[in-house]
């Protein structure tokens, strides 16, 4: 009798442990899925712009970028814009004639849903 009850109770918990991971992905908060340049990545010249790409839409109002030069010191003359073709992604325009070094891309994101996440990445240029 007590192992049909432990069986049941064990069974019960297992149910509830797998609806639960179900749920799980409709949970999760908004998480940058790519970047271009890629982090890490070392290309030959500094590109035009940057583009990250998060898992749902953002809100640009409520969200930062800010690249960080080989001196150490935010880069002057960037902007952002949410791509018009996607929601999740973000292009960043970058000003002319930067040179070549480490860069450091610091983000701070709020998703529609409201949840704010961030992180940074890195680039080098030749």
């Amino acid at each position: 009798m007590h192992t049909i009850i432990r069986n049941l109770v064990g069974a019960a918990a297992l149910a509830i442990v797998a609806v639960g991971a179900q749920t799980l992905p409709s949970l999760a908060h908004t998480e940058l899925t790519s970047s271009v340049p890629a982090a890490d990545a070392v290309v030959e010249a500094m590109p035009e712009t940057l583009v990250l790409t998060f898992s749902e839409s953002i809100e640009p109002a409520f969200s930062k970028i800010e690249i960080i030069g080989p001196d150490g010191l935010a880069v002057g003359g960037t902007s952002f814009a949410i791509d018009p073709a996607n929601g999740a992604s973000v292009i960043v325009t970058l000003p002319a004639g930067l040179p070549g070094g480490s860069y450091t891309v610091d983000w701070a994101a709020v998703a529609v849903d409201g949840h704010k996440v961030s992180g940074t990445y890195s680039f080098d240029v030749k």
